[in-house]
């Protein structure tokens, strides 16, 4: 992402959307971008998902070439849908950006966010899962914004907040072949980023850099795809670092 802000008042002026081959040194301009956390996620080596400047829709890039197909839009039919099943009489969705594609053999869901209201302070957000010929949505409680962290095997870890308030944060669990959420205890509310471990049935949450790092056991039913539940009170590190993934032991 390439953003150009305003010299006198900070203003943000453009955002531009390009990609280089570190091979060859190549760029290739993909054109205007939305000022977004989420602007883009990676389907494949040659391919981007990308949030339109409008918020509208998303696209599919071909990063080779800057050429874009839509892959969805807020007012396609099951997405209207989607958004209000999740948030019964908030009205049509008004903007959508990528989260990411889940991992594993089976075949691969597309989460992304939807919002209702507008998106700087949006009034309803919600999360859905876009497979093949199904959409299901998820925002299970009240608190108006929402993240999804993926896991192994379309197991997925969500956090619903109230922005900086911590008062209200709240943990789920889910799997995506089930489509239902659980209440996932952790060691505290609110946390800034989380990880699961490869087998699926321990997270851990990193609650701000260099403070505290916790683990703690993913709870049922989720868990029962990694095969196997754990079950251990939360484990704490205090002033370590910061959380940036969780990568499979290799021999």
């Amino acid at each position: 992402m390439r953003q150009a802000e305003s010299r006198t008042n900070g203003d943000i002026l453009s955002d531009q959307l390009w990609t280089v081959d570190l091979a060859t040194g190549r760029r290739t301009d993909l054109g205007p971008a939305p000022s977004s956390d989420q602007a883009v996620s990676w389907m494949n080596d040659s391919t981007l998902l990308a949030e339109s400047p409008d918020s509208i829709r998303l696209s599919l890039v071909n990063v080779g070439t800057g050429h874009k197909a839509t892959y969805l839009t807020i007012s396609a039919p099951q997405i209207v849908r989607a958004y209000e099943k999740a948030r019964p009489e908030a009205g049509p969705p008004t903007a959508v950006e990528p989260i990411g594609w889940s991992t594993g053999s089976g075949r691969s869901i597309l989460a992304v966010t939807l919002w209702g209201g507008r998106r700087r302070f949006p009034t309803d957000a919600a999360v859905a899962l876009v497979g093949r010929g199904r959409i299901v949505s998820f925002a299970p409680d009240r608190n108006p914004l929402i993240s999804l962290t993926w896991g192994r095997g379309g197991i997925f870890l969500v956090q619903t907040a109230m922005g900086d308030n911590p008062c209200c944060a709240r943990t789920y669990v889910g799997t995506a072949p089930a489509a239902q959420l659980s209440r996932q205890p952790t060691f505290g509310e609110p946390w800034d980023s989380a990880a699961f471990n490869p087998q699926g049935n321990v997270i851990a949450i990193d609650y701000g850099p260099g403070t505290t790092l916790a683990f703690v056991p993913t709870s049922p039913p989720a868990c029962h795809r990694a095969g196997r539940c754990l079950r251990f009170q939360p484990k704490p590190l205090f002033n370590t670092g910061s959380l940036q993934a969780w990568a499979p032991d290799r021999p």
